[in-house]
């Protein structure tokens, strides 16, 4: 599976607005920083957007948020989903957008979280995260 655009933006939560677009809310750059561990957040949000090829349709899409090998949360797209979006007349690319959240995550040492995407079996990296104190 060929993923043309992927990226991921983590926050501290998000917004699904009337007219079908996300609000997100406290954006962190590379890093999420703590005062010190261990730290306690009330929610974390990652936020996946990819762009995939029309000519190279898939059949299984999945997004999972990551703390080192404990899973956060996950998102999976379901199959005819995603041949429906595919088969679309006209359709140039398949855009995918989704939210995985996390409420009440406590973080006891620097860590690096990761939003992975599964397409057809196949790990994709859609981005990173350092948490780290201060000091």
């Amino acid at each position: 599976m060929s993923v043309n655009q992927y990226a991921a933006i983590f926050c501290d939560d998000f917004r699904l607005e009337v007219n079908g677009k996300f609000s997100l809310i406290g954006c962190y750059g590379p890093d999420l920083v703590v005062q010190q561990f261990p730290a306690r957040l009330p929610k974390l949000c990652a936020f996946a957007t990819m762009s995939l090829s029309i000519d190279d349709p898939c059949k299984s899409i999945r997004v999972v948020f990551l703390n080192k090998q404990e899973q956060l949360g996950e998102i999976t797209f379901p199959e005819e989903d995603l041949e429906r979006q595919f088969q679309a007349e006209g359709a140039k690319a398949l855009f995918i957008n989704g939210v995985v959240d996390r409420q009440f995550i406590t973080f006891d040492e620097p860590t690096e979280l990761h939003l992975m995407a599964e397409i057809d079996g196949e790990e994709i990296v859609l981005g990173k995260l350092n948490v780290r104190a201060t000091s």
